[in-house]
């Protein structure tokens, strides 16, 4: 794709338009077409894309279908063919019949004035599903941010989406390259609230 100035910086969800000889879809469960400004899946077709793994044909067979790469991307396309990148497939959460982007309730808290970093993972629950957890790291600890203030402030903005709970920690766990690493997130997570039970 290619993004122009200056939305690319002020959107970070915005990817631009696809590239001459390249096709970008939006598509639902079943491989159907969704209609413009609706969330699925992204799957991609060009004339120079690969069509395999190399010895994995369980890998191959996920990501290559009637001649379009799915990378396991969500996201949309606007009235004007533009893609938004919406997070990553396996990353939604289901909360009571509703889909959660993770995505959406981090940018959402990243415009938070003491927010310096955030990191969403949920909680299985047998009746509602998934229970979305929002890691908070703040940009002063010495600024009273309460979890209600939170609540109020990502359920003002994003509507139906839904924080069952946050959590407040000194940093987000990142491994020796600076990245977030969600193996150590889900463990943190998982932790707590084993501790709270």
């Amino acid at each position: 794709t290619i993004a122009t100035h200056p939305k690319v910086n002020s959107d970070s969800e915005f990817v631009g338009k696809a590239l001459e000889g390249y096709t970008i879809q939006i598509v639902d469960e079943n491989d159907n077409q969704l209609p413009n400004n609706r969330v699925g899946q992204i799957r991609i077709k060009s004339k120079c894309s690969i069509n395999h793994y190399l010895d994995d044909k369980e890998k191959t067979e996920q990501t290559f279908r009637n001649g379009y790469i799915y990378p396991g991307d969500l996201g949309l396309l606007d009235e004007f063919g533009q893609l938004y990148f919406k997070g990553r497939e396996d990353g939604m959460m289901l909360f009571n019949g509703i889909n959660i982007y993770p995505l959406e309730i981090e940018k959402c808290l990243l415009s938070h004035p003491n927010i310096n970093d955030t990191a969403t993972a949920s909680i299985k629950h047998e009746i509602h599903g998934d229970l979305p957890i929002a890691l908070v790291e703040l940009s002063d600890p010495t600024v009273n941010t309460s979890e209600k203030e939170l609540q109020n402030f990502t359920s003002n903005k994003l509507g139906s989406y839904y924080v069952h709970q946050f959590i407040i920690v000194k940093a987000l766990p990142r491994n020796e390259r600076g990245k977030l690493s969600k193996e150590d997130l889900t463990k943190l997570v998982t932790h707590i609230f084993s501790k709270n039970k």
